[in-house]
C-alpha cells in the first residue's frame, strides 16, 4: 500500500433479486516491514475510500522483528435494493511500508 492512497484491495459483486440485506465478510493478512509505525486502515464499503465510521486500524506502532503478519477480519451489513451490489475492501497505509496479502471476501443476501 502507498501512504495515504486509497486502494481497492478486493471487491465482490452480487445481484440482489429483491430488496433486502447483504452481509459481507473479508479477511486478509497485513504485513509490515518492521521499521516502525507500519500501519494500515481498512474498511468494507460500497465507495472508493476508507470510511472512518467503519474502519479498522492494524499494524505495528513500534519497531518489531521483520516479517510480522497481522490478521485482519471484518464483517459489515448493508441494506440493498434489487439489482447489482458491489462491496469493496478499501485500505490505505497511514505510515510505513504495509502490504495486504491472502485476501478473501464473501457476501450473503437475505430478503426482507
Amino acid at each position: 500500500l502507498v501512504v495515504n492512497t486509497q486502494t481497492n484491495v478486493r471487491q465482490i459483486v452480487l445481484t440482489a433479486p429483491a430488496a433486502g440485506r447483504v452481509i459481507v465478510n473479508a479477511s486478509a493478512t497485513v504485513t509490515g516491514n518492521a521499521t516502525g509505525n507500519d500501519l494500515a486502515e481498512c474498511s468494507l464499503t460500497t465507495g472508493t475510500v476508507v470510511e472512518n465510521a467503519f474502519k479498522t486500524t492494524i499494524g505495528e506502532s513500534a519497531a518489531l522483528p521483520p516479517g510480522l503478519n497481522f490478521p485482519l477480519g471484518m464483517t459489515r451489513g448493508f441494506v440493498v435494493n434489487p439489482g447489482p451490489f458491489t462491496a469493496r475492501l478499501i485500505c490505505r497505509s497511514i505510515g510505513g511500508v504495509v502490504g495486504v496479502l491472502n485476501t478473501a471476501m464473501t457476501a450473503a443476501y437475505f430478503p426482507q
